[in-house]
């Protein structure tokens, strides 16, 4: 009994040093990517390389109601996308250097991909966002409506930040 008495100061200040120390990890650890475009969230994947941006979304056959990617160029430009390999219609909405939505489009699966249906930005954009189709109408997404990033990386930040 005794050695027990003993040990308890020992293991009550070591437990509670444990149970501190992962609620400070908790807090450090990283969250996700994510697009706030009139008071909706979406967390998103970065298509930032040439690679990532290719790739997109091709071959996901499902993406969840709050889910997307932000796709993220050097600098503003007329951007040209095409639904190659993707299995699940999507909403796309460009935003230019401003955070400013320009334009956006619901693109349909294409079963013919050797003639695909190119959707532009029309003027400069500087990213593009992709969400599952229909969620961009039902938060009534419009040209001109302001778009906010948090936990975005640097790269991925409006050269006016």
């Amino acid at each position: 009994m005794r050695r027990f008495a003993a040990t308890v100061p020992l293991v009550i200040p070591a437990t509670l040093a444990c149970v501190l120390l992962s609620a400070c990890q908790e807090s450090t650890r990283p969250t996700l990517p994510t697009v706030i475009i009139n008071g909706r969230v979406w967390h998103v994947e970065i298509a930032d390389t040439p690679a990532k941006r290719a790739a997109g979304l091709s071959g996901r056959s499902r993406l969840g109601p709050d889910r997307g990617m932000l796709f993220v160029f050097e600098r503003p430009r007329v951007l040209e996308f095409v639904m190659r390999g993707c299995v699940i219609p999507l909403d796309i909405a460009f935003i230019d250097e401003d955070m400013r939505i320009i334009r956006t489009c619901t693109m349909h699966v294409e079963r013919d991909q050797s003639n695909l249906t190119v959707y532009s930005s029309v003027s400069p954009a500087l990213y593009a966002l992709e969400v599952p189709a229909g969620t961009l109408a039902c938060v009534d997404v419009k040209e001109g409506d302001p778009v906010t990033f948090a936990n975005v990386p640097a790269l991925a930040k409006s050269p006016s930040e």
